[in-house]
Parts: structure tokens; C-alpha cells; sequence
């Protein structure tokens, strides 16, 4: 069945009922394949589901495979899983090379299916073997069809291209499949998890897919239930463990049954427990269990951890020598010695490589300004030049205390970071968990103490010129350390060959490591998980994250809502979600009347795969096209405000009282209606988008709301909020009358089908 499709589509059987025991791969006895694969070959080109199969009903009707998603219950989701392996029609590859890959992903998920799993893992040996015959030939460096190819490449993508689409399938056939659907009497995680793998894998060699969006219709209750039980069973603090699961992008509570699962295998298990030290040096410190006076997370939630705003410049410095007796004394560091204020405030030894030191949970100490113990710099400056480098940034000794001179060093952070040839990690935590192959330091990495920061956020963003290195326990010598790089040895290498927990972990770090910040939201997402001990500080490190340097004092009334303004206006564009943040705005009028305070108290949404984007002017005018639907004043009995502050609710309650002049406005990609905004139009103006003039209608900014509201007949209408500061002076529906009727172009849409662009 897997051949070159007919002009007519194969009329097939609806599927049948799956017999897990039943072979899903087909015998290849007696067949040649190109280059001795049996499957990935010219001659042979899998069918697309959706348009090159029929199903025929007992009624005779021909039905397209995608609808038994939602038309016909008593198909259930195995069943469309097993037709989808029949009718790719992969065989048993008997081609050496293709055995030799299967052997080598060994390590993919475990899953109750054999046959199933069998049929995975030989359909991704083959691909591999392909797609790294390929890419040693110099045809492929990515699998995006690129003209000017001879006609043999461009062939042999377009295969690659097709059997990659197979996979793909699968993730779109879960996806919309209902919710009834998914019952089994087999395990449905280790089924979902497998084919998670398989995607990864897909969209790691064909970067024209993406980041595949996983899965998630399989996890259980009882799956997150056992994964938090497992993490207190470890001492792993609740706070950081959840974090993991907002700072995965659109996986979200997926990954923690696989990382628990991960740590729970560990050889060094035991040494993922957190305890807070009050004995060591004198400061507070979070690493595994060593003596008494320990206190552990056992308080922490999974929204609050209740040592992550500890500050470290007000404990006693660190010392790594036996006792304090054998240490020699402090090393005095004076910023004075920084003559010009354009520095780097680094301490060169000689003028060659420099290395920037984050040393977490050290302690800048209590003894004086620039002042560190000779034990702990000693300990830095051999790892220095254990890496070949012979100068040094640490901010205990880099940061001047001078209010002018700390202020300039701080916005130049970012700079200092991207400068570094490299930048090593020390974390009290990180420093006792022994080295290990397993991928277990690092999950160690990502729930440690240092991963929780977000000036260490900023520092593995920016460090993108040289390497980063990671400081572990010496698994063979219980005194030593060993330095580890990041990019080498710590992260997982290819989905294929790592564990899937590992996997998951170098994904996530990787989110960081060096990450173009091209929205609003990539800062967002980077900070909404971090913690400083000043909670100012985020600002700041969001204004530098966007790229520009700090020259408003954060001490200064209104200097957060003035970084703000710069970074968004710097961005030129904002998420549409981002207006959904139930908080007082910055102005009751005009611009900026639509933003909060702080940058940060802005929405992210995650229920879209497509976000709508939003145009700022320089005045702080927002601009953007949005669905919108007129008010009865039945309708106000079922809108609630979305606020986190009595005035915000206040606003939204007294403009409902005037229901008359209101709208809602939805995002046009918007899945669900749990909230919209709610504005009241005032007049028609123009504005100009890609060279084309368009009637938009100027609104003015109230809040976000909840609905439980019919959406009925909607429009897609450009809007601008925040342009001007006038009052209505006519009806909602007056102004959406006198915007109908004014010449120029613009969108128009039903609720449920399309968009077309309506001339004047």
C-alpha cells in the first residue's frame, strides 16, 4: 500500500478493532530495496491519510480517514494508530546499516504495544539511516526543499519530506481526536510518550516541521499525582519541580512523570535531595544533605519556594578551605582600581581569554566591600586557568558598591556575558552531586538553586560566544570536583540516542542557552519562573534581556512603568494575550491605557498555536485585528471581570453600566472564550499596514472579561487602542454603523469559516 499514490484514492474497509498482538510491520522475504532498505526508497512513497485514502461505510458513504476523529465513536484511537502503521506498509528491514541504527535506540520509551513499538523504532532506524546518507553526501544539511538542486536531491528530500509527514500524522490524529476515543486497555502513556519520541526526533532533522507541540490527551491525573509524590519522596522542592513544567513551552505538565521517572533511576538519586545549610561558612546554603542543622523544602508549594528570595550578599562568604583558621586571610578587590567607567570591572591577570565565574550560593559576604576570601578565589582562579584563561569577571569582586559606578556595571552584565570566552557555574548544590553518564546532573542542573535566578537566566542567555562549564563532584574522589562542559558532555546530543527524561532536560536548558529574543513574550517566558532577592531586579534584567542598557535609576519613582514603555515601543509589537492582565493600567487614557505597570504583570497565553500579534506606535497606541461583537443587556449578566485588583474590576462593572457602548473583541485564532476584552469604540480613523490604507476603528481600552456567552455573528475588524483620549459620544453600535460606511479597505469574517478583504 505504501507506493506512489493512483489518481484515485484506494478504497479500503473501515478499520477494524486493533489486536495488539496482531504484526503491524510486513515481511520483507524475497524483496530488494535501493541501497538494500527496504523502506526508504525511490520506488516507494508513503500514502498521506488525508487525501489519498477512502474509508467505505457499511452504508456504502466514502469517508476521508481524518473524519473518523469526530464522527464515529466506536472507532477508538488504536484503532486509527494501527491503520495508520498498515497503510505506511513499513517492512522488516533486513539492510545491515538500518539493523545497526535499530540497535543503537534501544534506549527510545518502553511501551506495552510491542508490536507497535517495533514498528517505531524500525520505521526511525531506516529514516536515520537515509538521512545521515544523505547528509554525509553533502545533499541534505536540512530538509527543506531548496530550488536549484538537481532533480535526483530534490527527489530525495521530497521521499524524506513524505515519510517525515507520516510521522507527523500521528501527533495531528491524537491531537483532534475526542476525548472518547482514548480509552484502552493498555497503557496509554507509554503508547503517547513513544510517539512524543518519534516527533522529536522528526522535527530534530526536518527543522521545517518545528518544535513539535506534544501530545497531551494521555496524561492522567494520576500520572501528576504520583510524579509530585515521587518528587517529595526526593526532597525536590515543589516550587522548582512546577516551574519546570511552565518553563516548557507548550509541553506543560507532560514532562514531570518522565523526569521523576528519570531521577527515580538515577545512580545518584539520593543526591537530588535539597537541604538548606546554616552551618556552612555561616551562610545559608542549598545542597545535599552533609551535617546537621538542615532544613528542607518540605514547606515549599508549587507556587511558592520559601528560600528563593534569600540574599546572598547579606550571608558570610563560602570558604573552601579544611577550616577557617588554615585560609590566610580575605583578598581585598577595591573598585577604585577601575579607572575608566566604560570598564568591564574585570580583573585581568594578563591581557588574553576571560572568564565570567557565577558562583551561586558562595556568599558576597559581610567583610567589606571587593573583599573575598583568599580560599575561594584561589579555588576560581585555578579553575581560570585549568581553562586556559588568565583574567576574571565575579560580580563579588566586579560590581562596585558606588551608587554611579554599580549602576553602570549592572547594565553592561549582559555584555560582560556575551564577551566571556567562558562562563563557569558554581552552585553549592551542583558541587556535591557526583558526575555520572546517566543524564541525571543534568536534571541536577534544572532543579538546582542557580537554574531558579534570573540574573543566572540572563548570563546563560548572553553567553552565546564561548563556552559554559558546569562544576560537579568528582563521582571517583569524594574531596575533588570536576569541571564539565555544557554543550558536550552535560546536554543530550540527539533524541534518538538519549534517554527521553534527558532529552527533556537539555531541551529546556537549551530554551535558555543563548535564545534570540525577538518578542516581548520570549522575555516574559524567560522571568516568569526566576526569583532575585530584590524583586526591582527583574526589570532591570528584562531591559537588558531586550537589549538595551540601564539608564534609568530602578530607585526612581515610575522607573519600572518608564523601562516598560522603552522595551515594548523598542519591540515595535506585543502579543494580543498580553492585554488579558486584569490589572490597572499604566494610564487611564490614551497611550499606554491598555499596559500594566510592570512588563512582567503582562499575559502569556498558551492555548493558541497562534498568537496574534499586536503593532505599538511610538505615542503607545496598540493596533491589531480582532473579532468583535456588539452587547445587548441580557448579555451583561453573564460577563465577570478579569481583575486582580479592585480598581481594574471597578473600571470594567462602570462601563458595563453604559452596556451600549461597549464591544468584546476576540482573537481571531482564539480557541475558547475564557477571556476577551472589553472596549468602548469611539470613533472611525485610518491607518496605513503594508502600503495599503485601511478604516480601523478607534476604541478605548477597559479590561479583560470572562463570558459564558453564544458569540454568534462576529467580524474581523482592525482596531487601535489607546490613540485617543475623547469620551464616546455615540453609540457602540452607532460607530460600528459610520465604520461600515466609510470608504476604504477592510477585513471582514463569519464567526466560523475564513477571511476575505472587503474593498471600499
Amino acid at each position: 500500500m505504501a507506493s506512489s499514490p493512483p489518481s484515485d484514492p484506494p478504497i479500503l474497509p473501515r478499520p477494524k478493532s486493533v489486536n495488539i498482538n496482531e504484526q503491524l510491520l510486513v515481511d520483507a522475504s524475497g524483496e530488494g530495496g535501493h541501497e538494500g532498505c527496504h523502506n526508504i526508497h525511490s520506488g516507494l512513497k508513503p500514502l498521506n491519510i488525508y487525501t489519498d485514502v477512502l474509508f467505505e461505510e457499511e452504508d456504502g458513504q466514502l469517508t476521508k480517514f481524518a473524519f473518523y476523529n469526530q464522527e464515529f465513536p466506536d472507532v477508538r484511537i488504536l484503532d486509527l494508530f494501527s491503520e495508520m502503521c498498515r497503510l505506511a506498509n513499513v517492512k522488516h528491514c533486513k539492510n545491515e546499516a538500518c539493523r545497526l541504527y535499530r540497535r543503537k535506540i534501544e534506549n527510545a520509551p518502553k511501551c506495552e504495544w510491542k508490536h507497535f513499538r517495533d514498528w517505531v523504532l524500525q520505521l526511525i532506524s531506516c529514516l536515520m539511516n537515509a538521512w545521515d546518507q544523505d547528509y554525509e553526501r553533502g545533499n541534505i544539511s536540512d530538509l527543506g526543499l531548496e530550488k536549484g538542486k538537481a532533480s535526483n536531491q530534490t527527489l530525495r528530500k521530497e521521499l524524506l519530506w513524505d515519510w517525515g509527514r507520516v510521522i507527523y500524522e500521528f501527533s495531528i490524529v491524537a491531537k483532534h481526536a475526542d476525548r472518547g476515543k482514548i480509552t484502552a486497555s493498555i497503557n496509554l502513556f507509554e503508547i503517547y510518550e513513544l510517539i512524543n519520541w518519534m516527533l522529536s526526533i522528526n522535527s530534530f532533522r526536518i527543522s521545517a516541521y518545528g518544535s513539535h507541540s506534544p501530545i497531551r490527551t494521555h496524561i492522567s491525573r494520576h500520572d501528576i499525582v504520583e510524579a509530585t509524590q515521587t518528587a517529595r519522596k526526593f526532597g525536590i522542592c515543589q516550587n522548582r519541580l512546577w516551574n519546570l513544567t511552565i518553563g516548557s513551552g507548550r509541553r506543560e505538565e507532560v514532562d514531570l512523570p518522565i523526569l521523576m521517572m528519570m531521577l527515580s533511576k538515577s545512580q545518584h538519586s539520593s543526591n537530588f535531595k535539597y537541604w538548606e545549610h546554616k552551618d556552612l561558612g555561616g551562610s545559608t546554603q542549598d545542597i545535599p544533605l552533609v551535617r546537621g542543622q538542615e532544613v528542607d523544602h518540605h514547606d515549599c508549594t508549587a507556587e511558592v519556594c520559601i528560600f528563593s528570595s534569600i540574599d546572598s550578599t547579606r550571608v558570610r562568604q563560602l570558604h573552601k578551605c579544611s577550616s577557617v583558621q588554615d585560609c590566610g586571610g580575605a583578598l581585598s578587590f577595591p573598585s577604585s582600581e577601575f579607572q575608566k567607567p566604560y570598564e568591564r570591572f574585570t580583573w585581568w591577570l594578563d591581557d588574553a581569554k576571560e572568564i565570567g565565574v557565577k558562583p551561586y550560593g558562595t556568599g558576597a559576604g559581610v567583610q567589606g566591600e571587593g573583599r573575598v576570601n583568599r580560599c575561594l578565589f584561589d579555588y576560581f582562579k585555578g579553575i581560570a586557568k585549568r581553562l586556559g584563561c588568565t583574567a576574571i569577571w565575579w560580580d563579588t569582586i566586579s560590581i562596585p558598591m558606588e551608587r554611579e559606578a554599580r549602576k553602570i556595571a549592572i547594565s553592561r552584565m549582559n555584555e560582560n556575558y556575551k564577551q566571556a570566552w567562558h562562563m563557569v557555574i558554581h552552585d553549592q548544590y551542583l558541587i556535591q552531586f557526583p558526575w555520572a553518564e546517566d543524564g541525571g546532573p543534568c536534571l541536577a542542573l534544572l532543579l538546582s538553586p542557580w537554574f531558579t535566578r534570573a540574573w543566572t537566566a540572563l548570563e546563560l542567555v548572553m553567553s552565546k560566544k564561548g563556552s559554559v562549564s558546569v562544576i560537579y563532584k568528582d563521582s571517583k574522589d569524594p574531596c575533588g570536583y570536576t569541571v564539565k562542559n555544557l554543550e558536550r558532555e552535560i546536554l543530550a546530543q540527539h533524541p534518538a540516542y538519549a534517554s527521553r527524561g534527558h532529552w527533556i532536560c537539555s531541551s529546556q536548558i537549551n530554551q535558555l542557552r543563548g535564545r534570540q529574543i525577538n518578542h516581548i513574550e520570549d522575555i516574559q517566558n524567560i522571568l516568569m519562573t526566576k526569583s532575585t532577592s530584590r524583586p526591582r531586579d527583574l526589570i532591570v534584567i528584562a531591559n537588558l534581556l531586550a537589549g538595551h542598557e540601564s539608564k534609568q535609576d530602578i530607585n526612581r519613582p515610575g522607573a519600572i512603568a518608564g523601562i516598560t514603555r522603552d522595551i515594548i515601543i523598542g519591540a515595535g509589537e506585543i502579543e494580543e494575550s498580553f492585554l488579558h492582565h486584569g490589572h490597572a493600567t499604566m494610564t487611564q487614557k490614551g497611550g499606554f491605557s491598555w499596559c500594566p505597570f510592570s512588563l512582567l504583570d503582562g499575559r502569556i497565553r498558551t492555548d493558541t498555536d497562534r498568537p496574534e500579534k499586536l503593532f505599538v506606535d511610538e505615542e503607545g497606541a496598540v493596533s491589531g485585528f480582532w473579532e468583535y461583537r456588539l452587547l445587548s443587556q441580557e448579555d451583561t449578566k453573564n460577563i465577570r471581570p478579569h481583575s486582580f485588583h479592585l480598581s481594574a474590576e471597578w473600571r470594567i462593572r462602570s462601563a458595563l453600566e453604559q452596556w451600549e457602548n461597549c464591544l468584546l473583541l476576540k482573537n481571531a485564532h482564539q480557541k475558547n472564550l475564557e477571556t476577551v476584552l472589553l472596549v468602548i469604540p469611539l470613533d472611525v480613523g485610518t491607518f496605513e499596514f503594508k502600503g495599503t490604507g485601511y478604516v480601523i476603528l478607534e476604541c478605548h481600552y477597559i479590561g479583560a472579561v470572562f463570558v459564558n456567552l453564544e458569540w454568534g455573528p462576529s467580524y474581523l475588524a482592525p482596531v487601535r487602542l489607546g490613540n485617543s483620549d475623547m469620551d464616546p459620544e455615540i453609540s457602540a453600535a452607532e460607530v460600528i454603523d459610520k465604520y461600515d460606511n466609510t470608504q476604504g479597505f477592510r477585513p471582514y469574517t463569519p464567526l466560523i469559516r475564513g477571511r476575505n478583504l472587503r474593498g471600499p
